[in-house]
C-alpha cells in the first residue's frame, strides 16, 4: 500500500472516545463525536425509560461502534498513558455515582467491603472502557496488515474476521433464524471483537477512494437505503447495516462546512465525552431517566413520547458535562506534575518494548 496513505492527521495522539482532542482533526469528526455522545444518550432514555419507540431505537444503534469507526479512521495506538486516562476518568465518575445514589437515598450503603465492591463495579464495569482498552492493544496489528498490502488485498485478508464482527452474531440475533445459525456467545453486539471490527472498518474507508465517491446525491440514496434496512428490522447492534449507517453519518459529517464557533464548542466539549458515558450509562442514570420520562408523559407536559425522551437526554447530556466539570478542573490545575507522570510512565513503557525487541 502507498506509504502517503498512512494515517498521519491523527496518528498515535488520537484519544478517541476517552476524550481529548486529537491534533489535525477536522472541525466535523468533533462536531461529530459530540454528536454520536447525545445519540448515546437518546439511545438510553428510550431505552431504559419503559416507554418504547423501536423506530428511534434502531436509527440510533450505530453511534456506539460510530466512535471506534473515528478512532480506526485516525488511527490509535496502545500508551500505558491512554489507559491510565481512562480509568482515572472512570474512577471519578464511579465515586461520584455513589456518592450521588447515598445523597438521593438511591442506595443504602455504608463503610463496609459491600460499599467497596460496589464502587469497584461502577468506576471499572463499563463494558465499553475494558473493550476499548482491548481494541488499543489489537488495533495495531490491523494497522500493519493494511499498511502493508493493497487495499483490496486488505478487504479480502479481513473478509472473514468482519464476517464474525458483523454477520454470525447478527444471524443469530434474527428471529425467524434463531435456533438455526450456531450460538454466537462472545461474538455478540458489544463485544472488544465488534469494536475492533468498526476500527478496521475505519481503517478500511480511510484508504479507500470512497470519500471522495459519496457525493451529496448517493448519500442521500444510501442513507434511505440503509434507513430502510434498520426499520424493516436488520438494526442490531453487530449488523453490517448498523455499520453502513455509521460510515454514511462520517461522510456526512466531515463534508459539511461547520460554522467555527460550533467546532470550538465541540472541541471544549470533547474530554467530557466518556464522562457522560460513564456518569450515565448505571442503575442510577437508568432509575433517573425512568423518573424524569415517567415525570414528563404521565403529567401530560409535553405533546408526546418522543418530545420527553429528547427533553431526558438533553438534560442527561448537559447535566453529565457539568458534573464533569470539576473532574476537568482539578486536571488543569496538576497538569504539569500528572504530565509528567504520564510520560515517565510511556517512557518505561517504551524502554521495556525496545527491549523485548532487542531480545
Amino acid at each position: 500500500m502507498d506509504k502517503s496513505l498512512r494515517l498521519t492527521e491523527g496518528g498515535g495522539t488520537c484519544k478517541g472516545f476517552c476524550g481529548g482532542v486529537a491534533q489535525g482533526r477536522e472541525p466535523g469528526t468533533e462536531i461529530f463525536r459530540v454528536a454520536l455522545m447525545f445519540g448515546i444518550c437518546l439511545l438510553h432514555s428510550i431505552g431504559k425509560s419503559g416507554y418504547q419507540t423501536p423506530w428511534m431505537a434502531l436509527l440510533l444503534m450505530p453511534c456506539v461502534n460510530a466512535f471506534c469507526l473515528i478512532s480506526g479512521y485516525y488511527g490509535v495506538s496502545f500508551k500505558p498513558s491512554k489507559v491510565l486516562r481512562l480509568y482515572g476518568v472512570a474512577v471519578f465518575c464511579g465515586m461520584l455515582i455513589v456518592a450521588l445514589g447515598v445523597m438521593w437515598a438511591r442506595w443504602d450503603v455504608g463503610f463496609d467491603v459491600q460499599t467497596l465492591r460496589m464502587l469497584c463495579s461502577r468506576c471499572f464495569g463499563a463494558w465499553f472502557l475494558n473493550a476499548y482498552v482491548v481494541m488499543m492493544c489489537l488495533a495495531p496489528l490491523i494497522d500493519r496488515t493494511l499498511d502493508a498490502v493493497s487495499f483490496r488485498e486488505g478487504c479480502a485478508r479481513l473478509l472473514t474476521f468482519l464476517l464474525i464482527a458483523f454477520g454470525w452474531s447478527f444471524l443469530v440475533s434474527l428471529q425467524p433464524l434463531q435456533g438455526f445459525v450456531p450460538a454466537a456467545d462472545g461474538l455478540g453486539s458489544h463485544t472488544p471483537l465488534t469494536l475492533l471490527g468498526a476500527y478496521a472498518v475505519g481503517r478500511l474507508y480511510r484508504l479507500s477512494k470512497l470519500e471522495a465517491w459519496l457525493t451529496w446525491r448517493r448519500l442521500a440514496i444510501g442513507f434511505m437505503c440503509v434507513a430502510a434496512l434498520l426499520l424493516l428490522g436488520f438494526g442490531y447492534y453487530a449488523s453490517p447495516a448498523s455499520m453502513a449507517l455509521a460510515v454514511l453519518a462520517f461522510a456526512a459529517f466531515r463534508r459539511i462546512r461547520w460554522p467555527g464557533w460550533l467546532g470550538r464548542a465541540a472541541v471544549m466539549l470533547g474530554p467530557s465525552m466518556f464522562a457522560v458515558y460513564v456518569l450515565h450509562d448505571n442503575p442510577l442514570g437508568y432509575a433517573v431517566i425512568r423518573d424524569w420520562t415517567e415525570w414528563l408523559v404521565a403529567k401530560e407536559r409535553l405533546c408526546g413520547v418522543v418530545s420527553a425522551h429528547l427533553c431526558v437526554a438533553v438534560a442527561i447530556f448537559v447535566g453529565c458535562c457539568v458534573a464533569d466539570l470539576p473532574r476537568r478542573g482539578l486536571l488543569g490545575l496538576a497538569r504539569t506534575p500528572v504530565s509528567r507522570l504520564l510520560q515517565t510512565v510511556d517512557f518505561w513503557w517504551a524502554k521495556l518494548l525496545s527491549a523485548v525487541r532487542g531480545a
